[in-house]
């Protein structure tokens, strides 16, 4: 793909992405309050995806791999799994922003009420 193409694109999905997010101002006062509404307005088209920008559904989301130990000792509890599928992450929230717009700096706190492997 050439430059071009690929800024026509971006340009594209930025102009795209209008109606998927809420604007936000860096001098806004509640800027964190207009962060996390954005960042809800876009998570709650996850789950049927959003055909105009290419963005598929989200699941399953496939993990290659995840292993979980319970106890130091060698008798302990160990377990490895692969190739999980997982459902539910479609239904994500952000719960908190804190943004240090001086630096371009976002903290994100997410929530998924429930997954299901």
């Amino acid at each position: 793909m050439k430059k071009n193409q690929i800024n026509f694109k971006f340009k594209k999905i930025l102009l795209l992405l209008d109606n998927f997010i809420e604007k936000c101002y860096r001098d806004d006062p509640e800027l964190d309050e207009c962060l996390k509404y954005s960042g809800n307005k876009f998570a709650s088209y996850l789950h049927e995806g959003i055909p105009e920008i290419d963005l598929e559904n989200v699941e399953p989301v496939v993990i290659d791999e995840i292993s979980i130990s319970l106890g130091d000792t060698e008798d302990a509890y160990r377990a490895t799994f692969s190739n999980i599928e997982a459902y539910g992450v479609s239904n994500i929230s952000v719960a908190r922003v804190r943004n240090d717009i001086e630096t371009y700096q976002f903290q994100i706190t997410y929530e998924i009420p429930f997954i299901k492997v």
